[in-house]
């Protein structure tokens, strides 16, 4: 089972297959801690796998398991990384594409248009497009002539570039694009072409390239029109829908820049959440924490050190080391140690000074987009619920730098303090 970062963890070679292959996770995780058992698991795995199973969470309490997409943060499965997933798949294949193909699929993907022309474009480049010789070749019985002109539909170069009712839409576009200007070059080639001689004089989402992609989907679909549902499509209907695409991308772009214009602002200077019960600002009791994290090893160190204080004589301060998967899950776990440090000397108004503008981010969402931190955040917040005032601020690095010294120290030399 690929349950250690997507993949099946190594089992030692002094292990025997036969029991190694009815193991559960269960089994290597305490009952009444819900912790794991570090030894056991060094003694079955081998030295990476076993520091990567370490550094991971663990379920607090009776857990559903559920399915998760390891090729996302949140775990969560969307177009784009699906998309994504079966390009890199593809582009293992470096017989079919070259470099300056998968140089313009990057670009492509980079650009501010409509999600479904990225996808069009990157099927265009791996003949992806289900023209009728394509599913001849498949061996489906269908007709390969082509429905407008009468031609025989050879490919899809035909549909996009040859075809009389392509011909005069590009000849009549704002583009003035001739189509028969390098007849013989493949239609990877010649689209490829074209969208790195629009960017080069354009720049980035530049009117020309966005204009040429839309031509070429328009071309599709009005021969799926045609084809599906007996619409016409001729040149002057071409050129409409693709006015009409253009004014979406712009309504789409629109969109995307009200959301960020419009989302949640904090007030001016800071970037805070409040997680007690009661939504105030507090300054009596300060803590600073950080986190360390070494990605090579997975070692991680976390401390806390008490700033200000009306309650408590001298400066306190606690640290510990342990195994994490990334920095923001050693900033969390140091979060998470100054709240428990403060439940157990019954504060309860307290206010964490944090560098990290991810924890924040996280601690501030409903759900969470990283599932590899998941327990953390979640422990926070409940732990955080329990306090009258609690506020977890960004600050500069400068600000914490006390809490950071602690937290190399503990990576650095194993040690905790309490």
């Amino acid at each position: 089972m690929a349950w250690v970062g997507g993949k099946v963890p190594e089992v030692r070679s002094n292990q025997l297959i036969g029991p190694s292959s009815k193991w559960r996770v269960s089994e290597f995780i305490e009952s009444e801690s819900s912790s794991w058992k570090p030894e056991l698991i060094r003694q079955r795995f081998v030295w990476k796998d076993a520091c990567s199973i370490l550094a991971m969470e663990t379920p607090k309490g009776e857990v559903e398991d559920f399915r998760y997409w390891k090729y996302t943060k949140s775990g969560r499965f969307s177009i784009s990384s699906g998309y994504e997933f079966l390009y890199n798949k593809v582009s293992e294949d470096t017989q079919y594409l070259d470099d300056h193909d998968l140089r313009v699929l990057r670009l492509v993907w980079r650009m501010n248009i409509l999600p479904k022309w990225r996808y069009f474009v990157w099927k265009v480049f791996y003949d992806g497009l289900a023209v009728r010789v394509n599913l001849a070749s498949r061996g489906m019985n269908c007709e390969i002539i082509c429905s407008y002109c009468g031609s025989r539909e050879k490919d899809l170069h035909h549909v996009l570039r040859f075809c009389s009712v392509a011909y005069l839409s590009w000849m009549c576009s704002p583009l003035r694009v001739d189509p028969l200007k390098n007849e013989a070059w493949p239609l990877k080639e010649w689209v490829r072409s074209y969208i790195l001689l629009y960017h080069s004089e354009d720049g980035w989402n530049g009117g020309c390239v966005e204009s040429f992609i839309a031509l070429l989907w328009i071309l599709w679909k009005m021969r799926n029109s045609r084809i599906f549902r007996g619409e016409g499509g001729h040149p002057g209907a071409v050129l409409n829908a693709m006015h009409g695409h253009l004014q979406e991308v712009s309504t789409f772009r629109a969109r995307n820049e009200k959301t960020s214009i419009d989302g949640p602002k904090e007030p001016p200077g800071y970037n805070m959440v409040h997680i007690g019960r009661e939504k105030e600002f507090h300054n009596n009791f300060v803590v600073q924490v950080d986190g360390s994290w070494d990605k090579k090893s997975g070692k991680a160190g976390w401390g806390m050190i008490v700033t200000t204080s009306c309650l408590l004589e001298g400066e306190e301060s606690a640290g510990q080391h342990g195994r994490a998967v990334s920095s923001d899950h050693a900033e969390a776990k140091a979060c998470l140690l100054a709240l428990t440090w403060a439940a157990d000397r019954r504060i309860d108004q307290i206010r964490i000074n944090t560098d990290s503008a991810a924890l924040v981010s996280y601690l501030r969402k409903e759900k969470v987009s990283d599932i590899s931190i998941l327990g953390t955040i979640g422990e926070i917040k409940t732990l955080g619920s329990t306090f009258r005032q609690c506020t977890i601020l960004k600050v500069p690095r400068d600000e914490v730098l006390t809490a950071h010294n602690l937290a190399n120290s503990c990576r650095n030399f194993g040690f905790s303090v309490f």
